[in-house]
């Protein structure tokens, strides 16, 4: 039912819906719900202002055409833009490495799903306006750097002078994104291996390793499934989810202030809160 308030009285919940209900404890369990956020703010509690979390990025760079569905195991970095003095310590330093999916709007994945996690009040602040780095020769937790991949594309160069740059690529990529990466670096496709000059060479290896995009927005479709804010966590006791105000005001999932990256993590969070909560009711 449409709860329009609820309030302690008497060592006990009142809870206005289209009936009135009494009980010893009350759950809240309702999601990032602002109305909830609201009656639970008029009760005492900090409500952390809620963000988008879990979200794709969108980018008007001519790089992505034609690239739809392609996916990359990559390093993502995320940077601020020259106009903000905001840094990212932790994903500047060294970033995340996943699956990466171009799509006809942007970039997704779940690289891209674990970085709007963990940078989700940030990226808010920055309005959604940053650069994304992204080093296409990751494997696994290994990637390679400019210099080495500049001593490959040397050693290639000596090895297959005669080839051309779009027919041989001597890294795991697709030949359209091999393509798209080239012709970033200012390579012509029917260009010989033998044809390459010093400056090409670096510029090639900076693309392959360090690749930056401008964001501007997120994903244009209103997309993201995730929030973070809500409830402080300050105020909770997570032995059983417990008020720290209301020793029978319970107050699980996204109600609080978590979120969680993807994977999964947000329904164990709600499942194993919920458990929890069951046992503290029970035990009152």
């Amino acid at each position: 039912q449409n709860v329009h308030a609820f309030s302690f009285e008497k060592e006990q919940w009142k809870v206005q819906a289209t009936e009135v209900f009494h009980s010893r404890n009350l759950v809240v369990a309702t999601g990032s719900n602002p109305k909830v956020w609201q009656l639970l703010s008029q009760l005492g509690h900090t409500i952390v202002p809620p963000v988008p979390s879990l979200f794709t990025f969108a980018t008007e760079d001519s790089f992505i055409e034609g690239l739809a569905g392609v996916s990359k195991e990559v390093n993502a970095k995320l940077l601020a833009t020259d106009h903000s003095p905001l840094k990212i310590p932790l994903l500047e330093k060294q970033g995340l490495v996943g699956a990466l999916l171009v799509t006809h709007w942007g970039f997704s994945g779940p690289v891209i799903l674990r970085l709007s996690a963990f940078a989700a009040r940030i990226l808010a602040q920055l309005d959604y306006k940053f650069s994304l780095q992204i080093n296409w020769l990751a494997e696994g937790e290994e990637s390679l750097n400019a210099e080495e991949t500049l001593s490959i594309l040397q050693e290639e160069k000596q090895k297959h002078p005669r080839k051309e740059m779009q027919n041989h690529c001597p890294f795991s990529l697709t030949k359209k994104l091999w393509n798209k990466l080239l012709e970033r670096s200012g390579v012509l496709p029917h260009q010989l291996w033998a044809e390459l000059n010093k400056g090409q060479l670096h510029t090639l290896a900076q693309t392959l390793t360090a690749s930056t995009f401008l964001i501007h927005d997120k994903a244009p479709f209103k997309e993201e499934f995730v929030t973070a804010g809500g409830v402080s966590l300050k105020e909770i006791d997570f032995k059983n989810f417990r008020s720290k105000l209301f020793p029978t005001l319970y107050i699980g999932g996204e109600a609080l202030d978590i979120d969680a990256v993807t994977g999964g993590y947000n329904f164990q969070n709600a499942w194993s809160g919920g458990y929890l909560i069951a046992e503290g009711v029970i035990s009152e």
